[in-house]
């Protein structure tokens, strides 16, 4: 027998389905969607129920694990409640129950979908913050001790009669309307209110951490002025040169400046630390302030590039974790470094050996894995020029 002739004989119907296909529609019926509806609506009516016993007659956590406890609890009732409401509602609106809504089938379901979500949320809302203490909360606490019960209840009863073709046909349409149109503006309103406080409430934060930043910055601008008078520049000046950086106030600047040449030697000073730990702090004044004598610094500075070099050296083999070669390490000094050479280029220094080992110090071996680093290609791109 060829395969075609095969084929047919097994896909060709037998006289027995032939018999009881016609007969079939006869034994199995449909689902009735009304009874499908009432018991939906049955489900979500006894699941309220139980809900609202639950939250009104016992008292509210305010505390603790509770209060998380008690909020994912009103979230599941009413995602539950919701998507129960929803199976219903396109039921009913396929058997022709919401086609007062519009005459278009798109906007139709649109707008049942839009009015269930509000009603629902804001009865949500309602119960989840009736005794909450946040502005946000307190917007619509009046509407907690009905609105988690009178929503629900409005919705079940209008989608009663909705389900129900003989009642609805029966009933005067404002029957179902009213319940509807009141349980969708309510909850618009509550919505609305609490969606308004919290961009209140929202602006109002934003405005305390405002102030908040600002008086930090004040009081630590105060500090850095008081350090300032009190420093006694002949033992402590180095402890102040990183407020003469151009990136300090204005006023902290000036300040922390004056002060550094109220010592009789304030060069020198520089000089010698320049030739210590604390290169990077004579620098910081370097790269943007003018010195009397710019003779003095050119053999100086490169001392104090090699102790610049010497420090990151040093901090490289001391680092311990891949998270302490973050982009910005050493960018800070390497800048004021090169500002400084820039300043001091006009003394016929040739400052490029020099950075050259500044370079080198940040290709240190380390005993953890090393990411790249902007200070890397700064310095990169500095001797590039200066070939």
């Amino acid at each position: 027998m060829s395969i075609p002739k095969l084929a047919e004989r097994v896909v060709k119907p037998t006289n027995f389905c032939r018999k009881y296909r016609t007969l079939a529609p006869n034994y199995i019926k449909p689902i009735d969607m009304t009874i499908a509806g009432t018991l939906l609506l049955a489900l979500a009516g006894l699941g309220f129920l139980f809900f609202s016993s639950s939250i009104f007659g016992s008292y509210q956590p305010r505390g603790g694990d509770y209060v998380a406890g008690y909020a994912w609890g009103v979230i599941l009732f009413f995602l539950a409640f919701l998507g129960i409401l929803l199976i219903a509602s396109l039921l009913i609106a396929y058997r022709g129950g919401f086609d007062w809504l519009s005459e278009h089938t798109a906007a139709k379901y649109l707008l049942l979908l839009f009015g269930l979500i509000s009603s629902v949320s804001a009865a949500a809302l309602s119960a989840m913050f009736r005794n909450e203490p946040d502005a946000a909360a307190v917007s619509i606490r009046w509407f907690s001790g009905f609105a988690p019960i009178l929503i629900p209840v409005l919705l079940l009863l209008a989608g009663v009669v909705l389900n129900n073709e003989s009642l609805r046909n029966s009933l005067p349409p404002l029957t179902y309307k009213i319940p509807l149109h009141l349980g969708f503006w309510l909850g618009l309103l509550i919505n609305g209110l609490f969606v308004r406080a919290l961009v209140v409430q929202s602006s109002a934060n934003a405005q305390a951490r405002v102030e908040e930043t600002l008086a930090f910055q004040d009081k630590n601008h105060q500090r850095m002025l008081q350090e300032i008078d009190s420093c006694d520049v002949s033992k402590n000046m180095v402890f102040i040169l990183v407020m003469t950086d151009a990136n300090q106030d204005k006023e902290v600047r000036e300040r922390a400046v004056a002060k550094v040449k109220t010592h009789p030697q304030w060069q020198q000073e520089l000089i010698r630390i320049l030739g210590t730990g604390y290169a990077s702090e004579a620098f910081n004044f370097l790269a943007s302030n003018e010195v009397d004598d710019k003779s003095l610094f050119p053999e100086a500075i490169r001392t104090g590039i090699a102790q610049q070099a010497a420090q990151f050296r040093e901090s490289i083999r001391r680092s311990s974790h891949s998270s302490h070669f973050y982009p910005e390490r050493f960018l800070w000094e390497t800048e004021r470094v090169l500002r400084t050479v820039e300043r001091f280029r006009d003394q016929g220094t040739d400052f490029t050996p020099a950075v050259k080992e500044l370079r080198a110090a940040l290709d240190e071996p380390s005993d953890v894995e090393k990411s790249s680093m902007k200070a890397e290609k700064v310095l990169d791109e500095w001797l590039k020029k200066a070939k």
